[in-house]
């Protein structure tokens, strides 16, 4: 049996918007259903989905990715950047969350709807269901990728930004699905490969 969930988060950002950078602090709310019978790939999904508010959102700027200069300007001051596909307007940004939230949940948890308010938006909040258009985000980019990544990887290739390879794997989190835990990985630098070991492989040499 499906379930309904409902679930409220807070983080802080910024936003650099008609050339200024102002800290901003949103209030998130997410209506979700499971679709799936098993457990643990629920939690799994849920602590995704807060791990990518918490720690991959929070402490960044949100910021237009089509600033190709402004984004180069503070990717190079180690700054933490979100890019989205127009200005980083409240509507815009709740948005975003349904599209990458829905794809790091890999369909093992549905968000049918996510609410977003913010202080710098007089506390409006804005919401954003599965049957309304998703407007810019309609064009590829990483809010449709399962992964961790928030920018556009080629204006972020910056000494002072993590490699891809270090942030983007779920399993460095133990957050892998429940039938991805029996295989082993070998990391080698920026490449992850995933290796599975058959009983012939474990005969001595």
């Amino acid at each position: 049996m499906n379930v309904r969930l409902h679930h409220s988060i807070e983080f802080t950002a910024g936003i650099y918007f008609d050339g200024m950078l102002r800290m901003n602090n949103y209030q998130v709310g997410l209506w979700m259903m499971t679709s799936t019978t098993d457990g643990e790939s629920h939690n799994v999904a849920f602590d995704r989905l807060k791990f990518f508010i918490s720690e991959s959102l929070n402490s960044g700027v949100f910021i237009n990715g089509n600033n190709e200069e402004q984004c180069n300007l503070l990717s190079a001051a180690g700054v933490k950047l979100i890019q989205l596909p127009d200005e980083p307007v409240d509507q815009l940004i709740g948005i975003m969350l349904y599209c990458k939230l829905n794809a790091i949940c890999e369909d093992r948890m549905i968000i049918g709807e996510v609410e977003l308010s913010s202080d710098l938006g007089g506390s409006v909040t804005y919401l954003h269901g599965e049957e309304e258009p998703i407007g810019p985000y309609d064009q590829p980019g990483w809010w449709h990728d399962s992964n961790l990544v928030h920018y556009n990887t080629a204006v972020q290739e910056s000494e002072n930004i993590m490699s891809l390879g270090s942030i983007s794997s779920w399993r460095e989190l133990d957050l892998q699905w429940p039938e991805d835990h029996d295989s082993s990985v070998e990391d080698t630098g920026n490449t992850i490969v995933f290796v599975n070991f058959g009983k012939d492989d474990t005969q001595p040499v």
